[in-house]
Parts: structure tokens; sequence; C-alpha cells
């Protein structure tokens, strides 16, 4: 999603989530309710809201996304790790699996929205 700072995409993803309410109308993902398909959603919040210094890497951060798929009491395991390497590589960021979030970035000026 593109557009100018305050132009409300961060406000259009809260809504979506449901972390905020909405005024009116409905958002449908893939033809379906956000409650129906949680588990096809990510959402990572805004520079401003996460502990850059918290001392995890990249590869960590995207395995997050497999928890909704693993339950409560699972821990991520060697699948996880494979998945979350294949979603890196698609993106081009691979080689960036094992490098410590604060350090994604080397233009600490960079809007990240």
């Amino acid at each position: 999603m593109l557009g100018p700072n305050g132009a409300g995409k961060s406000t259009m993803l809260k809504a979506v989530l449901g972390l905020i309410p909405t005024v009116e109308g409905s958002v449908k993902i893939f033809g379906h309710s956000y409650q129906e398909n949680r588990k096809k959603v990510g959402y990572v919040p805004q520079r401003e809201s996460v502990d850059w210094d918290f001392p995890t890497n990249a590869l960590d951060v995207v395995m997050m996304g497999r928890y909704g798929h693993l339950g409560w009491i699972r821990r991520p395991g060697m699948k996880e790790r494979q998945i979350a390497m294949e979603c890196l590589a698609k993106v081009g960021m691979a080689d960036f699996a094992g490098r410590q979030i604060s350090q994604l970035s080397g233009d600490s000026s960079k809007e990240y929205s």
C-alpha cells in the first residue's frame, strides 16, 4: 500500500485487523472476512512500535509468522525454519536471515509505514 504520510495507510490496516473500530463498511480478504482468513494475514507494526535493540534476527521475526499455525504449545522446528527461509528468499532477503533486526537498514532516516 502506497501513500503519503498521514494518508491513513496504517489506520486502514489496523481497522482491517480489528485493532481499531470502523465507522462503517466491511473488508474482504481473499473473498472472506479477516476472522475467516486470520492465518493468511500478517501484520508488522510501524518502526516506532518495535524495540529494535531486542536480540532477534530477521529469520526469527519471519518465523514468528508461523506461530498461528503451531498453536499455543508447539515450538517452531526445522519445518518452520525452512518455510521462513523460503519466504526470505522470495523477497530477496535470504542473505540477511542472521542479521539483527536493527541492522537491516543502513539508512535510519527512511520512513517505514
